[in-house]
């Protein structure tokens, strides 16, 4: 059976996939201990940074060691995986590394979604009503890149981070009022 070709991301879909992963992990850096917090907003910004200049892919030897490093230093500070501390801090963790090699269409809607699983653990730590207003702001950030990973026209413009902004906000927007009855 064929497989469809991998679709390379464009610097907006990339950009707006990075802003959702961005957004689902700044709720838990604010109170990760720096050991997490200043490496995953490092890896966040230094991705950001290489895609904006290259499609170079990360290499192995650079992901590997990391996959490796963070369960041992969530073990090593916490004890085990296991529980609402550590596993959050494992899923922000991953989510970054999963930044970290995403380059095409499928890798961006895992990393989105995942987003959105990450985004919402964060009401594990606070659920007042401003709190969760502010999620449901990256929510609408989360659907907005789900709706510019969908395939283009061929003759449609190629998509800036503007218009992939503006028309996914839009419809994410229409889709968060159609579920308030729900």
């Amino acid at each position: 059976m064929k497989t469809a070709p991998a679709h390379a991301l464009t610097k907006a879909q990339f950009a707006l996939t990075a802003a959702c992963v961005g957004a689902a992990v700044l709720p838990h850096l604010l109170r990760l201990p720096p050991i997490f917090s200043v490496p995953i907003a490092a890896l966040l910004l230094g991705r950001w940074f290489q895609r904006q200049y290259t499609t170079v892919r990360v290499p192995i030897w650079i992901k590997l060691p990391l996959i490796i490093l963070f369960p041992i230093l969530i073990i090593f500070h916490y004890g085990n995986i296991f529980g609402r501390e550590p596993g959050s801090a494992l899923a922000c963790t991953m989510l970054t590394l999963k930044l970290i090699e995403t380059d095409n269409r499928r890798d961006a809607r895992a990393a989105v979604c995942f987003s959105g699983f990450v985004l919402m653990s964060a009401l594990l730590f606070d659920s007042d009503l401003l709190f969760t207003l502010l999620l449901l702001a990256a929510l609408s950030l989360i659907l907005a890149a789900l709706r510019s990973l969908e395939p283009q026209p061929l003759d449609a413009p190629p998509l800036t981070i503007r218009s992939a902004l503006r028309e996914g906000m839009r419809v994410s927007v229409v889709a968060l009022l159609a579920a308030i009855p729900l």
